[in-house]
């Protein structure tokens, strides 16, 4: 609590490897022993277990409210996810469905290659991630691409393809 100084919550233990606090402050997503959790701090409750090696990167995983967190994972969560790689998903912590985002362009399985990075806009609707996959939107032909999805519309689309990409690394960048 950076108003009162003091430590509300602490852990003990080594397992813990990355961790991000929601905007409200009254949920933290975290990663221990290659699981991920959310603890909801008010009522000392978890509210998901998923297997994960992934770091948790940030706080820009969770929406403004709170109310969503996108997450990877190479563990097949949902039926079509049998890639057996990395893949972004989205939990609605308030109706508790889970999302795969990194699917291919015909809705019925997971991209032909590793996904991650990903970034939820303030109001949840959309999530910007990093992919290898070519066939999740059409236009990727020399990954890595960003792309976006929009919750609305329930579609990935193309903001960045793989060239500007390689171009940056050859500047140094």
């Amino acid at each position: 609590d950076a108003g009162l100084a003091t430590n509300i919550y602490t852990n003990t233990t080594s397992s813990l490897t990355s961790a991000a606090i929601s905007p409200g402050g009254n949920k933290v997503l975290y990663q221990s022993f290659n699981q991920l959790s959310v603890r909801d701090l008010a009522f000392s409750t978890n509210q998901f277990l998923y297997s994960t090696t992934v770091p948790i990167k940030s706080q820009s995983q969770w929406s403004g409210d709170g109310r969503y967190v996108a997450f990877v994972t190479r563990s097949n969560l949902v039926a079509g996810d049998n890639n057996g790689i990395n893949d972004v998903y989205l939990r609605d912590l308030q109706t508790g469905t889970l999302s795969l985002l990194s699917l291919n362009q015909g809705g019925t399985a997971s991209g032909n290659g590793p996904s991650e990075l990903p970034e939820v806009s303030a109001d949840g609707r959309f999530i910007a991630y990093r992919t290898l996959a070519t066939d999740i939107v059409p236009g990727v032909v020399k990954p890595p691409a960003i792309v976006r999805f929009d919750r609305a519309t329930g579609s990935n689309a193309l903001l960045v393809a793989g060239t500007l990409y390689s171009l940056g690394r050859q500047r140094g960048m």
